[in-house]
């Protein structure tokens, strides 16, 4: 009995100790999540800025739908990939550097190497062929599911940050495959969105000439609510809705649209499945900049968790911007820094912060405005009650001292100084203090 308690009491001190040597140092998190004072003191509610609405009719109409379509269909007029053998280094992390699920680092050296082997990068531009996704799938840096943490102990790094996860593509998304990996479990694709990737060969559907010519001078229904399960005529579960998802549309009923469905064949080909689209969540037309029209969509993505590269299928704070504005057919990238070239773009960079204050007022557009700073992005909603509003997606406040952050992990309203009146955010690291740039789109 004593020799099994020891025996039993030596294995629980390895397994506890598993991660404590320098080989398998832990990766625990410094995190606090103290309520901050703008979510008591601001109405999370679209109606409390609603006044801010645009009034002028140019202002109100929303973007073009021809050119937005054409956006959406991009990936299947390339002829060729983007990702060179130059460029295909970014896809490349130091797994050395990394921590996996279990918060130890990767040790096998390996691992590395056979991702990279998998990856076929040898192979780009061998399939050239035109692909759907046929359900949200995360595209990868390289084809794996394991994750890349960086060590938590420097701010902001840790779970949730994945370093191999580039983004998440919603069903329906027009994609280019490039290649397949050895094992041909998964496909090097693009999106419409300046992004690249890999995702699970499962996950799309290659679409061939005949499936290109039954959709490519459809309308394109953009839908506007999440959480909806769709349904094929069938009434086969197809997916959940996300805003900014994109539908062919074969006719317009009164109600409705008779909208088709990609579901990936037995053959890896396409199928095209009916779905009646109801109106009240899609639309063939661009959505208008009016107070209803934003207190719906708003009160849509509030307050829905915080997701880095679309984990878990939430939105992150580029993937927010480019959903939001998608639904008034206003294109735009993935990621925040080529978010913030778009529009006419104001840079505040170099600006003492009164001035920057005075610039985002004098020259914001509430609801067409994005504010930027390095790493970040969000949404201008307006000016009350002495603060500057935005819509933002945000995993939190740098804490100065622990080198951690005070998260609060969703879609909010704040002020563009939220956190700060928390002794132990470091000041310096504020929104408004770091803002760069402001784009009015």
């Amino acid at each position: 009995m004593f020799r099994r308690t020891l025996v039993q009491s030596l294995l629980l001190l390895v397994l506890v100790s598993g991660c404590t040597n320098t080989n398998y140092k832990s990766a625990s998190q410094k995190n606090t999540c103290i309520p901050i004072q703008d979510l008591a003191s601001i109405p999370q509610d679209p109606a409390y800025v609603a006044e801010f609405a645009p009034s002028a009719p140019e202002l109100i109409k929303g973007g073009d739908v021809r050119s937005y379509n054409s956006f959406i269909l991009s990936p299947w007029e390339k002829s060729a990939s983007t990702v060179t053998p130059d460029t295909q280094r970014a896809f490349e992390y130091p797994l050395s550097d990394c921590y996996r699920e279990n918060l130890c680092k990767y040790t096998n050296p390996d691992f590395a190497e056979s991702l990279k082997l998998n990856a076929n990068f040898g192979a780009i531009n061998t399939a050239k062929a035109r692909g759907i996704v046929v359900s949200h799938a995360n595209l990868r840096k390289m084809p794996t599911d394991f994750p890349c943490f960086y060590d938590s102990q420097s701010g902001g790094q840790g779970y949730p940050f994945d370093n191999l996860q580039n983004s998440l593509i919603y069903a329906g998304t027009p994609v280019f495959i490039s290649h397949f990996s050895k094992d041909k479990a998964w496909a090097l694709v693009e999106s419409p969105y300046s992004e690249a990737g890999f995702v699970k060969v499962s996950e799309i559907a290659i679409v061939d000439q005949q499936a290109f010519d039954r959709v490519s001078n459809l309308d394109i229904a953009v839908i506007s609510s999440d959480q909806v399960p769709l349904y094929s005529g069938t009434r086969q579960f197809w997916s959940y809705s996300r805003v900014g998802m994109v539908l062919f549309v074969e006719k317009d009923m009164n109600t409705y649209y008779k909208a088709l469905l990609p579901v990936r064949a037995e053959n890896g080909f396409v199928s095209w499945h009916s779905i009646n689209l109801s109106k009240q969540i899609s639309s063939t037309d661009a959505m208008g900049f009016t107070s209803e029209n934003l207190k719906k969509l708003i009160n849509v993505l509030l307050s829905q968790h915080y997701g880095w590269g679309g984990y878990m299928v939430n939105r992150d704070c580029s993937s927010l911007v480019r959903d939001y504005f998608s639904v008034f057919r206003i294109p735009l990238p993935r990621n925040s820094f080529g978010q913030s070239k778009e529009g006419k773009v104001v840079d505040l960079a170099n600006m003492s912060l009164k001035a920057k204050r005075q610039a985002i007022i004098k020259h914001g557009v509430p609801f067409r405005t994005i504010l930027y700073r390095p790493g970040h992005i969000g949404i201008y909603l307006g000016y009350k009650d002495g603060k500057i509003l935005m819509l933002q997606s945000v995993w939190g406040n740098h804490i100065r001292r622990a080198h951690g952050r005070n998260i609060i992990g969703r879609t909010v309203i704040s002020s563009v100084e939220y956190g700060q009146e928390l002794k132990e955010v470091d000041k310096e690291s504020l929104f408004l203090n770091l803002v760069s740039s402001m784009s009015v789109l």
